[in-house]
């Protein structure tokens, strides 16, 4: 069955996005294969494995986790309400990071707080819950396999995932949990030099949201369309 999400991704033209996708190995708008990007250092690690799982879900950053449409609703209607949800927002600007260590993961985060992103992720994910088909058994139980606390344990059961709300933070994720810690070490040190190189790090002008659909179970997800902000 077909999932769809409401993520951020950086506009087409900007540094980042291509940054981001040649990492992954796919552009997730258009499908295409990419050349990933040579980086000496990690010439001895296979980075299609390192990646396998947000090479998947394709370059984003989360703002409405990946959800089922619930019944009577269609790809229209939630078209249409994230073309409102998005013209009634302005843009802002945040401040991106070097790649660091969330977790067990590599991955983009802010250099500092930012009220304004956390309250549109916090608005998104109260507004399209409308949309959201409730977590079967086997989903709750797959988002249980790891310790929630108490206030995630309520996410998940109102919001349908743990990590919104208080415990909201802007990611864009590069790596799958990489559990050795020299491994993390290595390719964020890697990944790091290269996003310097690139210019990626710094402002970053959070101007629109796309829809992400994933076709099926275990399918790569593809970015369907962008939602501009006011400016």
């Amino acid at each position: 069955m077909k999932r769809y999400a409401i993520y951020f991704a950086p506009p087409r033209e900007t540094a980042l996005w291509s940054f981001g996708n040649s990492w992954l190995g796919r552009d997730v708008e258009t499908g295409e294969e990419l050349r990933r990007p040579a980086i000496n250092s990690l010439e001895d690690v296979d980075i299609d494995e390192l990646t396998s799982s947000p090479r998947l879900y394709g370059f984003h950053a989360t703002i409405k986790p990946p959800f089922r449409l619930a019944n009577p609703f269609d790809l229209r209607d939630l078209i249409k309400s994230l073309e409102e949800f998005a013209a009634a927002r302005k843009s802002f600007v945040c401040s991106l990071s070097s790649p660091s260590e969330i977790g067990n993961f590599i991955a983009f985060a802010l250099d500092y707080a930012s009220a304004e992103m956390d309250n549109l992720a916090s608005e998104a994910v109260e507004f399209f819950d409308l949309y959201r088909s409730p977590l079967t058994d086997e989903e709750l139980t797959k988002r249980r396999s790891v310790s929630l606390t108490f206030r995630q344990e309520e996410n998940l059961q109102n919001w349908g995932y743990p990590y919104v709300k208080e415990d909201f933070r802007f990611h864009m994720t590069l790596t799958n949990a990489l559990q050795t810690v020299g491994l993390r070490s290595r390719v964020k040190e890697a990944l790091s030099d290269a996003a310097q190189i690139a210019g990626v790090i710094g402002p970053i002008k959070i101007s629109g949201l796309a829809l992400y659909e994933q076709p099926g179970l275990g399918m790569p997800f593809k970015l369907l369309c962008r939602f501009p902000f006011q400016n």
